[in-house]
């Protein structure tokens, strides 16, 4: 795990080498694992709250969404010298746990308050076995009031696993990427009212959004495409999309209407 500090940088994308200087940047480790430590980390996710910095990631023992996965994190006043690494989600048994990232509830002017999210599922056979039916999948968060001290698991009871931490909308909504669905709430604690929208054409065939219904689902699409792990970026009061696919191309799908309702990805 590793954090860069640079410069920021006005970037374009575009389909030619860009012949640009690189950032003069800092890099810090955040973890290092030992030799009898966890020793797969990934889906990292970054917050500011109380002017530290605090940042967490999905750890397995040796490969991605292997039972046992949790979340673990640290904090850091200035980015480059890094606490302990501490469990945020501790393993749940046969469960996978996946890094959801953070909200701080104070950007909307109340108290600061840092909630942490995590997805949550488990294999029904009890053994890594990508793409079959997956059980008790749903959305987990804990929240602090100072960064270190820790409610008990909140289960959200959305059956969702979030790609990243929510974004504020134009109109003031929060919005969670998921892999082919968006978790939405009107509420400002993070918290409450989360609810999912699906993106077409999956509709309300999609009754959960996990690393099994990305497969499921992709029965549903006229090219028969596997899409998950969608980003989004608003310019202009529209929200786009982006997907990655199991083809040559990221596909994309745009909302006019603040992420209620989506165009078909392509």
């Amino acid at each position: 795990m590793m954090y860069c500090r640079g410069r920021k940088r006005k970037l374009m994308i575009t389909n030619t080498p860009a012949n640009r200087k690189k950032p003069t940047v800092e890099k810090s480790t955040i973890w290092h694992p030992g030799d009898d430590d966890r020793k797969y980390s990934h889906h990292a996710a970054i917050c500011r709250f109380h002017n530290a910095l605090y940042a967490a990631w999905s750890s397995g023992v040796t490969d991605e969404d292997m039972p046992g996965q949790c979340v673990m994190y640290s904090c850091s006043d200035d980015g480059v010298s890094w606490g302990k690494v501490k469990y945020l989600f501790e393993p749940m048994g046969k469960g996978v746990l996946t890094c959801g990232g953070f909200f701080n509830s104070g950007i909307f002017g109340a108290t600061e308050k840092l909630v942490a999210y995590a997805g949550y599922y488990e294999y029904i056979s009890g053994t890594f076995t990508p793409c079959t039916e997956h059980t008790a999948t749903t959305l987990l968060c804990r929240t602090s009031e100072d960064g270190q001290h820790w409610s008990e698991v909140i289960d959200l009871k959305l059956p969702f696993v979030p790609n990243t931490a929510p974004q504020v909308m134009p109109d003031g909504r929060l919005l969670m990427c998921g892999n082919i669905s968006f978790a939405v709430s009107d509420r400002n604690d993070g918290v409450s009212g989360w609810r999912m929208i699906a993106l077409p054409p999956y509709g309300d065939n999609l009754k959960y959004d996990d690393s099994c219904s990305i497969c499921e689902m992709k029965q549903f699409r006229e090219d028969g495409m596997f899409l998950c792990e969608a980003s989004v970026f608003e310019k202009s009061g529209k929200l786009t999309a982006l997907l990655r696919s199991a083809g040559k191309y990221l596909y994309s799908c745009e909302s006019t209407n603040g992420g209620r309702t989506w165009t078909y990805p392509q």
